[in-house]
């Protein structure tokens, strides 16, 4: 007589290829369990497995691969001449930068909205949209830090203060730079050392810069992706990217 053979529920969800959410609804029952350092371990008939196999069922719970949304091609149906989207991507912009100053936007997704506001603020720029550019003057100032070679002791590498940097000032210079499009104004910092291409002042005089504040976001978050979309979308077409 055949030896009956056991599956677990990982052996399961591979063999018919379904997700693990899923594999409730196959109504499976438990034939053995067992017990490790981790807990129960509960076994399935897998005859019972294999009369799943192919059935409608299994079809109906199989992952659907999911297919990237083809945003260039949604646009390009949409607008006629890309230039025709510029105002809703300096409001994008707009509501993308202020996200970016929140603690809850990732180093990757805030590295991304700057490269996108870099690239936009330099096409509106180069292309006469800009009424007005100041420079600004932000002051940081940092406190002593603790070594993190002696914990505060004194070591060679800090000198023996148990000082790791002594509180300093550090001033950034930025561009303070003015839109207009579609008759809305729009005002963005960028800090100069990212600015790469000539900018003419409009005054001499520097002004000093308030701290960041967190400001309210006008735009659902569900809209993210698909604004960051449209921004490439647009400065590909007039070749700011590739």
């Amino acid at each position: 007589m055949e030896k009956k053979k056991f599956m677990c529920k990982t052996d399961v969800i591979n063999r018919l290829g379904i997700s693990s959410s899923k594999f409730d609804k196959l109504g499976l029952t438990i034939v053995k369990r067992y017990k490790n350092q981790y807990g129960y371990i509960y076994l399935y008939d897998e005859d019972d497995v294999n009369k799943l196999s192919n059935t409608h069922l299994i079809e109906s719970l199989k992952k659907k691969e999911i297919k990237p949304k083809d945003y260039f091609s949604k646009f390009d149906n949409k607008y006629s001449n890309h230039l025709e989207a510029l105002p809703l991507i300096c409001n994008y912009i707009f509501n993308l930068n202020r996200y970016s100053k929140h603690s809850k936007c990732s180093k990757q997704h805030q590295e991304e909205i700057y490269y996108l506001k870099n690239k936009t603020i330099e096409f509106l720029y180069k292309n006469h949209y800009c009424t007005s550019v100041k420079e600004h003057i932000e002051e940081k100032y940092y406190s002593e830090l603790e070594c993190r070679c002696c914990y505060g002791c004194g070591c060679e590498e800090c000198g023996y203060t148990g000082i790791y940097r002594e509180e300093w000032i550090k001033e950034i210079k930025y561009y303070c730079f003015y839109f207009s499009t579609n008759n809305i104004i729009y005002c963005w910092h960028q800090p100069q050392q990212y600015v790469d291409f000539d900018v003419k002042l409009n005054t001499n005089i520097s002004e000093n810069l308030n701290p960041t504040e967190i400001k309210e976001i006008k735009m659902n978050k569900s809209k993210f992706k698909e604004a960051k979309e449209l921004i490439k979308w647009f400065l590909s077409k007039e070749k700011y990217i590739k």
